[in-house]
């Protein structure tokens, strides 16, 4: 999800500031718990930056990870701030 866009510092590139939000359903009565979830979060995080590096023309920074995003009570959110120059 976008949250800014900007031109960029070298014309005539534009400066997109990105969330991307990943986690999973969270049950505390699931096996393993709330404890099994996080445990996959690193993994899907990983997958992630991976994913924002390949993407062809583009300069990508990841700038951080915001964690335990509680905006829907049944999911585990993480996001991912990332910064895209194009």
């Amino acid at each position: 999800m976008p949250s800014s866009l900007a031109p960029d510092t070298v014309l005539p590139r534009r400066r997109i500031e990105l969330l991307i939000y990943f986690g999973q359903p969270a049950n505390e009565s699931d096996p393993g718990g709330l404890e099994a979830v996080c445990s996959q979060w690193p993994e899907m995080e990983k997958a992630l930056i991976n994913a924002c590096y390949q993407c062809p023309g583009m300069i990508c920074l990841c700038q951080e990870t915001i964690t335990d995003e509680d905006r829907v009570a049944s999911y585990k959110l993480q996001a991912l701030r990332v910064m895209v120059r194009r």
